[in-house]
């Protein structure tokens, strides 16, 4: 016996915009969980160890960190005293959500990351940088085709004016850097060009955070943070078409 199925076209399927705010809601939730639980496990010399923390040095600073957007996402379009309340009444997180929060904090050290590098020291890091990039000092060094022997760059309020050399695959080459205290530390660039971190074994360092430009300055281009320990690591840079660039490491804590 035969049996038939009969099917309207256009077959009528509810639409993803009907769930949109629910969805909304529940990615701020988990972020702002993901958020506390990553700011708590920093230890007790974190600059913040809070969203709500987070949320007052934005306010506090908020024409240097905030030139064009508020914090209306952290918990909602409301006045600043009644989003810092919001997020410590939803400190509390229920044991269904408890599973969440280790996946979050591995994006939220992302996402916070320029939050974080702008809550230490007393100038934000991107201030450091203009400023050296901008005014020195500055020293001329040229990238080496080895990384044995490669000239020594370091985090120590200085402009590199790094000259690159022919390679395969265009320009490139290789710098030193030694870390002498474990902290983490931002590249800034005046050049988009590939950039390769190496330990004194050859491992590969992977990268925190990355991003472009500055609120600060017109000179930089690109920036890089990694979280390195005490040792000595190889910079390699290119393959590219651009032939210098220009260079400043700032640490986490960095001191004027």
């Amino acid at each position: 016996m035969s049996e038939w199925a009969n099917f309207r076209y256009p077959v009528e399927m509810p639409s993803p915009n009907n769930y949109g705010n629910a969805m909304f809601e529940v990615l701020l939730y988990e972020f702002k969980a993901g958020l506390n639980a990553y700011l708590a496990s920093l230890g007790p010399s974190a600059p913040v160890k809070t969203l709500a923390e987070v949320i007052a040095f934005n306010e506090a600073n908020k024409d240097k960190v905030m030139p064009y957007f508020g914090q209306e996402r952290w918990c909602g379009d409301t006045s600043t005293a009644e989003r810092c309340s919001r997020c410590r009444n939803k400190a509390a997180i229920p044991p269904s959500m408890e599973s969440h929060i280790m996946k979050m904090k591995h994006s939220s050290a992302v996402l916070l990351s320029v939050a974080l590098l702008v809550g230490c020291g007393e100038n934000p890091p991107d201030t450091d940088a203009c400023e050296h990039l901008q005014e020195g000092p500055a020293s001329a060094i040229t990238a080496s085709a080895n990384e044995t022997g490669a000239p020594l760059v370091n985090n120590d309020h200085r402009r590199y004016d790094l000259s690159l050399i022919d390679g395969a695959g265009g320009k490139g080459g290789s710098v030193s850097f030694a870390v002498t205290e474990a902290n983490d530390y931002t590249l800034f660039l005046t050049e988009i060009v590939p950039v390769n971190l190496k330990d004194a074994n050859g491992q590969r360092i992977e990268v925190v955070a990355s991003g472009t430009n500055s609120f600060e300055c017109s000179e930089v281009e690109r920036r890089h943070m990694f979280a390195l320990p005490v040792g000595t690591y190889t910079l390699t840079f290119g393959p590219t078409m651009v032939g210098s660039l220009s260079l400043v490491i700032v640490g986490a804590e960095h001191e004027d």
